[in-house]
């Protein structure tokens, strides 16, 4: 049954209000002449799933660290990092972010070949990095060596540029300095979800649970449930998603203030194992993630089960590849310890000998299960191929965009808008301009 227009008109509408549409809003209400966009979060307040300080480890990633990334993708996470940095460092530290040093941590001789090829490879995309011996890491970070054999080889690199952001706060900001956009209609629904969508000659008709509306453009920036939509509309039907959760432990006394991160294993679509004081409290430091599979869209969500069958569990090609990737032996022995980690007291003493890679001398009293931090992300999997696809996602329809999995997420939240904003201006027409130069000009930093 056709969609009625409705009295609502908008240039663009973005469904989603955390850091990655908040930071497009933002991008297209201060450096575009679009008059009206329109955001839509089905939650009371933006940034609420994945932008939360509770659902992941709030790192502003820029490549340095990230063993399995190509040097292309280094390259573009640097400048999609640097974008989001400069604007940052225009405010003092506290409200939005926190500064930390931050260290990739190399553990046996062959993480330590990697990582000395790696090195030599980016040295000079990064000027800060640096390569320390154990010597240098203990005296900047005791608990990584105390307790360590003395016969185990250990190197770091190890960078003083490191940020902790608040993207939720993050997220608020830019949906504020928007809406300050003079001679533009800027609006920001809340508790407000999309619940049906049809093309039309001059874009799309929307209803929502408040409203009917109609946008020439529509940005998906909801994760795993853009893929719902795309699926909805006809895009996106080779790809499929496994929800990966991401649970972690905690201990209540100081263990470190750096960020640690270890090599990536690059058969395994896990994030490594790392250690992070808490953005909140940096007395409080998590560890994990301890990776499960749910078959939900969003952690602790059951009502998201839906999403999750309309966009894997869907046919036997889906079900196939999904038991494809799962059935590879060092997947599935990882997915089996993970899933022993998350089980009560035998958890804890499997995680702990995890744990003390990065922390040897780590005592089963000094950490505790944080049943209220980590989140899901979908990893997206390719039903033709079977395989994991490792990167960022994004499917470009008939004037829309769904973002489903950008690399490395919020990080790349400005860059992720650079790109998108030239996008939609070239969907509306050639009388809408996006000022690319003022953005980089804003946005560049000057000591990187």
């Amino acid at each position: 049954m056709p969609l009625k227009r409705g009295n609502f008109e908008c240039d663009v509408a973005i469904i989603g209000g955390g850091i990655i549409g908040t930071a497009l809003l933002y991008t297209l209400a201060k450096y575009s002449n679009i008059k009206s966009i329109a955001l839509f979060e089905k939650y009371p307040e933006l940034a609420r799933v994945n932008s939360s300080s509770t659902k992941n480890s709030q790192t502003l990633h820029f490549g340095d660290i990230e063993t399995h990334f190509s040097i292309r993708k280094v390259r573009l996470v640097k400048e999609a990092a640097e974008y989001l940095a400069a604007l940052l460092e225009k405010h003092k530290q506290g409200r939005l972010y926190r500064k930390f040093p931050k260290m990739l941590l190399a553990v046996g001789e062959k993480e330590i070949t990697t990582l000395n090829e790696r090195f030599q490879e980016i040295k000079n995309l990064f000027p800060k990095l640096q390569k320390i011996d154990a010597k240098e890491i203990a005296r900047l970070e005791p608990r990584l060596i105390k307790g360590r054999p003395k016969n185990q080889p250990v190197i770091a690199l190890y960078s003083p540029d490191g940020f902790a952001v608040r993207f939720g706060a993050l997220a608020r900001h830019f949906s504020r300095e928007a809406q300050r956009e003079k001679g533009k209609k800027i609006d920001v629904f809340l508790n407000e979800y999309l619940k049906t969508i049809q093309k039309d000659r001059e874009g799309y008709l929307l209803k929502t649970s408040k409203r009917r509306l109609h946008a020439k453009v529509v940005v998906f920036a909801a994760g795993a449930h853009s893929l719902v939509f795309a699926k909805l509309l006809g895009y996106g039907k080779e790809k499929g998603i496994l929800p990966i959760v991401g649970s972690f432990y905690y201990s209540r006394i100081p263990l470190l203030k750096t960020k640690v991160y270890t090599v990536q294993d690059p058969d395994l679509p896990f994030m490594p194992l790392h250690a992070d004081p808490d953005i909140n409290n940096p007395d409080e430091t998590h560890i994990g993630p301890i990776p499960g599979i749910i078959p939900f869209l969003e952690k602790s969500k059951p009502s998201t089960l839906k999403g999750f069958l309309r966009t894997s569990v869907y046919s036997t090609k889906g079900v196939a590849s999904l038991f494809a990737l799962l059935g590879k032996p060092k997947v599935l022995n990882y997915s089996i310890n993970s899933l022993l980690q998350h089980t009560p007291i035998l958890g804890k003493h499997l995680f702990i000998k995890e744990a003390r890679k990065i922390i040897p001398s780590l005592q089963l009293e000094e950490i505790g299960y944080s049943s209220r931090f980590g989140g899901a992300r979908p990893q997206l999997v390719n039903i033709r191929t079977k395989e994991a696809e490792i990167g960022e996602s994004r499917i470009v329809g008939k004037n829309l965009i769904f973002n489903i999995n950008p690399l490395p997420g919020a990080s790349a939240c400005l860059g992720n808008a650079l790109y998108e904003a030239d996008i939609v201006v070239k969907f509306l027409g050639p009388e809408y301009k996006f000022d690319k130069e003022s953005f980089k000009k804003d946005l560049t930093r000057t000591d990187n």
